[in-house]
């Protein structure tokens, strides 16, 4: 028997595997909810079955993923159980997939506000959560740009003068490190940007405010 690396995500080695262990650990984040698992016999008779360990196993033809084994965070068990041609003997190995806790990092780590040929930019501390900038006066519009930390799982941003929401820029998805569709900037009252991220865990968010002004 073979115990192939388990599909449903990237970049996650799966253990080398040896004949005579019989347990396998392997750690995934929190984005991987599911996996398959591939496992190929050393004879053609020899019969294959994967599920939760202790429950029904799933017969499986050699070298073909199972069907999706669901992950909750945590230690998540499964059994691939191999029969004899005979069907006399029979071995199991069992392979740990323990899914990580969601992460709850939602700092942007740099910001940016373009227009024209110009550039405003910060990067962004954990104490930092409003920045302001001043674009020329011939320039009516700047775009946002953000880092957003990889685990987040969402990041968007309101647009509005200060002291109202007239602009009608409102919960616009941003993507990290491209910049947004043109918000406008007017003469007189600011134009306040609320940039929001989400965390991993969908509860935790950072709010950085930018305050954006038209010169004289």
């Amino acid at each position: 028997l073979t115990l192939g690396r388990a599909a449903g995500f990237a970049g996650i080695n799966f253990p080398p595997f040896a004949p005579n262990t019989l347990q396998y650990n392997v750690s995934v984040p929190y984005a991987v909810n599911w996996v398959t698992l591939v496992a190929t016999t050393g004879h053609a008779g020899q019969q294959l079955q994967v599920g939760p360990m202790g429950y029904w196993l799933e017969p499986v033809r050699s070298e073909e993923e199972s069907s999706p084994l669901p992950l909750l965070i945590g230690a998540n068990w499964f059994s691939v159980s191999v029969q004899s041609e005979d069907r006399l003997q029979t071995r199991t190995y069992n392979v740990c997939f323990t899914r990580l806790s969601p992460a709850t990092m939602a700092q942007p780590t740099f910001v940016s506000i373009a227009w024209g040929g110009g550039l405003w930019s910060s990067n962004v501390t954990s104490s930092q959560f409003s920045f302001s900038a001043v674009i020329p006066y011939r320039f009516t519009s700047v775009s946002l740009s953000a880092t957003i930390p990889t685990t987040a799982s969402l990041a968007f941003y309101h647009a509005s003068k200060l002291g109202s929401s007239i602009l009608g820029l409102s919960n616009v998805l941003l993507v990290t490190d491209s910049p947004s569709q043109p918000i406008p900037v007017g003469i007189g009252t600011p134009t306040l940007i609320t940039l929001v991220v989400v965390a991993e865990d969908s509860v935790t968010m950072r709010l950085t405010n930018i305050t954006v002004s038209r010169a004289a």
